[in-house]
């Protein structure tokens, strides 16, 4: 069986949550986020299989059979900067908040110790694609738990 790894949100992390529509390949709109700014985010499939580095604590493992059919893409890039750390995923949207409910994307920007990137400049700079429909910040989402993967 499969296994899915969570990631415990803390308060020692600083999370920035972006909501993307797009009706193209996870793949796809990947590359583009690498291309628009300047990542190298990996399918998690591709990188070697150590915990990962989003939890203090060692990585909890669940088998929890919902949690993993909805998750359907992951890819991270923990080295383009510094002190952030990125997670780029899709979610099934009957399991989202009703906010987030129009977006099957989302870009997880955490970081521990550093500043968060500028969220103007970062949505701005995501809308001039012309693949990507909308994006929004969801970092205030009311449920923001069910956001993250």
């Amino acid at each position: 069986m499969a296994k899915l790894i969570k990631f415990h949100n803390s308060a020692d992390y600083q999370d920035l949550v972006l909501g993307i529509a797009a009706d193209i390949k996870s793949w796809k709109l990947c590359h583009e986020i690498n291309e628009i700014l300047g990542l190298q985010l990996k399918n998690i499939r591709d990188l070697p299989q150590t915990p990962p580095k989003w939890d203090s604590e060692p990585a909890q493992q669940t088998l929890d059979l919902d949690s993993r059919t909805f998750l359907q893409e992951r890819y991270e890039d923990l080295s383009s900067h510094q002190a952030l750390e990125y997670l780029f995923y899709s979610k099934d949207p009957h399991n989202l908040p009703l906010e987030a409910r129009a977006f099957r994307f989302f870009l997880l920007i955490r970081t521990e110790t550093g500043q968060l990137p500028e969220i103007s400049r970062l949505l701005s700079s995501l809308k001039q694609s012309s693949l990507i429909h909308s994006v929004v910040d969801l970092s205030g989402a009311k449920n923001l738990q069910l956001l993250l993967p």
